[in-house]
């Protein structure tokens, strides 16, 4: 009866600790509150010290990458579909076998 409630106990204090990360990590990236409007990256940044991109707005030197990472997903799965609409050479047919 005593195992039964040591992983019972452990169980829950893993559970626990799963929590407790999970917001520790989400903490972590907030967002900016908000950008400055019509300062340029070069100005509102100190160590932003190439010129092209010192022309940047903040918005844009600031990019949300999960649209790139929904861009690259999508691109992924239109190759992935591309490949199964081509068809196979009689080598790599054998090969499989």
């Amino acid at each position: 009866m005593k195992l039964w409630w040591r992983l019972a106990v452990a169980g829950l204090v893993s559970v626990w600790l799963c929590g407790v990360a999970s917001v520790a990590r989400t903490a972590a990236q907030a967002q900016i509150t908000a950008s400055p409007q019509g300062k340029k990256a070069g100005e509102f940044f100190k160590n932003v010290s190439t010129s092209t991109l010192k022309e940047l707005s903040v918005d844009d030197f600031i990019s949300d990458p999960d649209n790139d990472v929904e861009d690259w997903l999508q691109a992924e799965q239109e190759l992935d579909e591309e490949q199964k609409r081509l068809p196979t050479s009689p080598r790599a047919a054998t090969a499989r076998r």
